[in-house]
């Protein structure tokens, strides 16, 4: 595995002959073709990334930028896998996170919209996304070239397809054990560098643990949102954003308490609800805000301070 990786980073030395190369169709594939939306826009930060509660369904998402958060810290690389951007780590970002209910067998595989590389980091151990680079969450990672045009599989236990042992086919490692109540999250990214079309793929879980539990081998906490609170997040509007000294919060709704969270949950800011809240004090950084109502309602919005 070492020296495919390594044969893997050689291959990425010569990304501007694959990007050259691959340019003129990827750009052609995205004016005639006619694709259908996807159904999540993925988060493209680790600090927001999208729950997973139901593993018994496929998700079909698409990515389209970086984020607005240096997931690396500063890094070229991280895990496994070297930078898709000239200028930073990422390019085109998916973040997930999910926690089992049940410790079992836990596999997944990466299906593309179009035949393409796409790549995946694996991280256990309750991860903090303000140190990825701490080696003692790395638990899984791929970063090999797919071995066919017409096979760009990616992921985890057995191909959908070409089936093996787990492991075995090429773009696919081993199955891995989770534990109940652990938090786990998966990065998952196309191989391409900036400026390139929008990207799509469908993310499906496999192994013992889904083959048992199915729909509930998941927390549901996470996704447990009502219909009311989806709706508050929906019209609750924040500005400037990036923000400098003060924050303004538009809404109709009746909220009773702010709080404001770092990245890594620190609670910064608590207080009694208003439409503006002196920032000047912060650190540049990104910040979660929580808005609540008086029967336990929440509206979460992210915050870019400058």
């Amino acid at each position: 595995m070492e020296q495919n990786r390594l044969k893997k980073y050689y291959y990425k030395a010569l990304v501007p002959t694959k990007v050259g190369i691959s340019l003129v169709w990827l750009l052609a594939l995205a004016l005639c073709s006619n694709i259908s939306n996807a159904q999540i826009t993925a988060e493209p930060d680790c600090p927001t990334a999208y729950p997973i509660c139901d593993a018994s369904q496929p998700i079909y998402f698409e990515v389209n930028g970086p984020g607005t958060i240096d997931d690396a810290n500063g890094a070229t690389f991280l895990y496994c896998q070297n930078q898709t951007s000239v200028s930073q780590f990422e390019s085109k970002s998916a973040w997930f996170t999910f926690t089992p209910k049940y410790s079992g067998e836990l596999g997944f595989y990466i299906l593309p919209e179009v035949n393409d590389d796409w790549e995946f980091l694996f991280f256990g151990n309750n991860p903090d996304c303000a140190d990825l680079q701490n080696t003692s969450y790395w638990s899984l990672c791929n970063t090999i070239t797919p071995e066919s045009p017409t096979n760009s599989y990616t992921g985890s236990g057995v191909h959908p397809i070409i089936g093996g042992g787990a492991g075995t086919i090429q773009c696919f490692e081993d199955y891995v054990t989770v534990n109940a109540g652990e938090k786990y999250i998966l990065f998952i990214t196309p191989f391409v560098f900036d400026g390139l079309p929008t990207k799509r793929a469908t993310l499906t879980f496999q192994g013992g643990l889904i083959a048992t539990h199915g729909a509930d081998a998941f927390e549901q906490a996470p996704c447990l949102l009502s219909v009311a609170d989806y709706n508050l997040n929906n019209i609750v509007s924040i500005y400037p954003n990036p923000v400098k000294n003060k924050l303004n919060i538009t809404t109709n709704t009746k909220f009773t308490k702010l709080e404001l969270y770092t990245i890594t949950g620190k609670r910064v800011i608590q207080q009694e609800f208003t439409t503006a809240i002196n920032t000047t004090h912060l650190s540049k950084g990104v910040y979660l805000l929580k808005l609540y109502t008086k029967n336990g309602q929440v509206a979460i919005k992210k915050v870019v301070k400058q």
